[in-house]
This record gives structure tokens, sequence and C-alpha cells, in this order.
């Protein structure tokens, strides 16, 4: 485990897959409320294309303990994937990101494009606002991130419950187990200021301008039953860039490397290992 310190104070937390060229690194980006374990079967999956080294952000999996008062916003986390390059001395990685991981890619793509070899994006979209929708959306999830318990665990059948919403696919039970704890455990302080900035009209503004600015080849797999980010906003997003190829995958929701991981590494390895003068 390697802690990446950060410019907002806290720290990060990395894991290198056991294989895989260095030299040609992957670097996995989970969503709001996972954690690195939800790319790291994947990662291991693709060592063939290079060594994975997965994240957990500030505030989520092993590097939930912060102090108090950090900034979570996207721009802050940004500022962390820098300090996380400079300090493991990686020149340019590929990136492969879930649904808020890939808010965080796009920024960090649009700003320091030299850094970014090329885009995975998965479970992501252009969004549009609504004032009222985001302000409802904000109340819910404060409400369910503070109401949590780790007697949550012992209600059984919840797991599932809550999975239902993200797959279309069951899990397993060890993964489905590990997805609640992930969010069980979350910094509160950080599940509510990560999602508090990205779901907002300066987000939705800032995202879309990084789409229509991308310079980098992307690959975006959503999942054709995807309730979190549905596939037309998918469509809306690639089609701002020439640069963004969307693939649907079928049967699968918003976690489409975990319910179907067989399909997602048959989609994702020929555009990891492909020569990038050969992208679009």
């Amino acid at each position: 485990m390697i802690a990446i310190a950060s410019p907002q104070g806290g720290t990060l937390q990395a894991e290198w897959t056991l294989a895989g060229d260095r030299q040609a690194p992957i670097l996995y980006l989970h969503g709001w409320g996972g954690s690195r374990r939800n790319w790291q079967p994947m990662a291991q999956d693709l060592e063939d294309c290079g060594a994975g080294l997965a994240l957990d952000w500030r505030g989520f999996g092993e590097a939930r303990s912060q102090p108090a008062d950090q900034d979570y916003s996207l721009q802050a986390t940004v500022a962390d994937l820098v300090a996380l390059l400079d300090q493991l001395a990686l020149p340019s990685v590929r990136i492969v990101a879930h649904s808020w991981g890939c808010s965080v890619a796009l920024l960090f793509a649009q700003a320091y494009s030299d850094r970014v070899d090329r885009l995975l994006l998965t479970a992501s979209g252009l969004f549009s606002y609504s004032a009222i929708a985001f302000a409802i959306f904000q109340q819910i999830s404060q409400l369910l991130v503070r109401s949590r318990s780790p007697l949550w665990q012992q209600i059984p059948g919840l797991d599932r419950l809550i999975l239902s919403r993200f797959c279309h696919q069951p899990l397993d039970p060890v993964t489905t187990r590990s997805f609640l704890e992930d969010f069980l455990q979350a910094d509160t302080e950080a599940a509510i200021g990560s999602l508090q900035d990205a779901v907002s009209l300066t987000a939705v503004e800032q995202l879309g301008q990084a789409w229509r600015s991308l310079s980098v080849p992307t690959l975006l797999i959503s999942g054709q039953f995807d309730q979190i980010a549905p596939v037309v906003l998918g469509e809306r997003a690639a089609a701002l860039s020439d640069r963004c190829r969307q693939v649907v995958m079928p049967q699968v929701g918003h976690l489409p490397m975990l319910e179907d991981p067989t399909a997602f590494a048959a989609i994702a390895r020929p555009f990891l290992q492909a020569d990038r003068n050969s992208l679009p």
C-alpha cells in the first residue's frame, strides 16, 4: 500500500497489481462511495495491458480517516491526482474510471492532457442541470449518508436491496458485502462534500466543457440498464467530441466491470493495448 500526501492535508491510498509493466501504468479510479476494491479484480485481469494502480480517494476505502475541514470538490480531487503522479514520478498514465471518478478524470485530462495517454470511462455521461431535482437529490443523499449505521450489515438482504439500484445482474455475495462496507465506512465529510460539489450547476458546466474539449482518445462504456447514468446521457456526451467513442454493454447496470467482467475486459483490452496513434 502506498500513502500519497494530498495538497488538502490528508492522504490517498494506492496499491499496485502484482504483475504488469509499471512503465506503462493504468490508473483505476473508483466512484462515489466506493473504493479501489471496485477495480482490483479488473486491474488483475488486465495486467497484460500494464501494471494497474488502484486508488482510494481521500475519505474512501482505506483512506477514509482524514483530518477535518478538507476540500472535497472535483477540482481539489484533480489536484490529488497531480500529487499522485508527481510523488510516484509517473509522467503519463492511462486512466480507467467509474462514475464520479470519471468526472475527476475528465477535468484532469482537460487541465493536464500531456499526462493522460487515454481515458476509459465507465458509467458516465452529460447531465442536465435541474435546480429542483438536484436539491432533492442532495437532501436525500445527505440524509442517507448521515443515517448510516454498522447495524445495516446485520439486516438480511439489505446489501442486495441497495445494490439492486445499481446493478442489473446480481453480484457474488463477497462483492455485494464489500460494496455495502465501502459505503458504510466512507468518511461522512468526504461523502457529503464530494457529492455537494459534483451534483451542482458549476459541475455540470465544467464537465460539459470538459467533454467538448476532449483531446485524448476516450472510450465510454455504458450499461444498457444503468439507472444512475443512463445510456442516453453517454450518447449525449460522446456526440460532443470526435475523440470519444461509446460502447453499450448489454444486460448490465451501473457497475459493468463487476456485473460482467469478461465482457468488460473484452472491450477494454483492445483499447488499452492499441497503439495511441491508431486511436481517434
